[in-house]
């Protein structure tokens, strides 16, 4: 995918596209570049470049590169199938987990939880257009987005979170969901203006949950 973007007079071709393994040594530099706080490595594992690796290989999620001249300026790591992703053994595991955030975040649990009530509700009486309901596939995320800092203005977030709007409008996705520090301002307002809206907030880790109805 090719996305022309003009800024200050200059026209430029960003190439969106699926990453390759050889890609993860730079999508892991440029995630350290904006993340310099991070105190420990996604998932775990030891290295940065070890967990896009491992996104690599999970079919559910999706490692998406910009490139400008062949020189990766953004990635973003896309889950499409939220609830192939949290498998059985991941809620056993994390039964705990699960319990606190559905008290720490009732609004946006029962608003999920209504929808699905509805949806069901519409599968049984809707029989002239079963596939309305047929067709829903629950929720995706974008897990992590990052940009070069000399890269930043020139559209390239813009461009892969529209991308992953893209991804789930053609596989009929619900919604797309982030979460965004507080004091990442200038992150809010750019997911805003997409057409993201605010469905809660985690008091502890002070992070906006945002969500993108597709």
């Amino acid at each position: 995918m090719f996305v022309v973007i003009l800024r200050k007079g200059r026209c430029r071709v960003i190439v969106i596209q699926e990453s390759k393994s050889e890609d993860t040594k730079d999508i892991s530099n440029i995630y350290l570049e904006a993340f310099p706080s991070a105190t420990r490595s996604l998932l775990g594992l030891k290295t940065s470049e070890e967990y896009f690796k491992r996104v690599l290989q999970h079919n559910s999620y999706s490692l998406i590169t910009a490139s400008l001249n062949n020189e990766i300026l953004g990635f973003v790591v896309f889950i499409d199938n939220l609830f192939e992703t949290v498998g059985r053994r991941w809620i056993l595991k994390h039964w705990s987990e699960l319990v606190m955030f559905v008290l720490k975040h009732p609004i946006y649990v029962l608003d999920r939880l209504i929808y699905r009530i509805r949806a069901l509700i519409l599968q049984k009486i809707s029989f002239s257009r079963p596939s309305v309901v047929s067709d829903l596939k629950g929720g995706s995320c974008i897990d992590v987005i990052a940009v070069k800092k000399s890269a930043r203005g020139l559209g390239v977030g813009t461009s892969l979170i529209m991308h992953c709007i893209h991804i789930a409008k053609e596989k009929k996705i619900d919604f797309v969901n982030l979460a965004v520090e507080e004091e990442n301002s200038e992150a809010i307002r750019l997911y805003e203006s997409i057409g993201f809206k605010q469905i809660s907030y985690d008091k502890n880790d002070k992070m906006h949950i945002l969500s993108f109805s597709c």
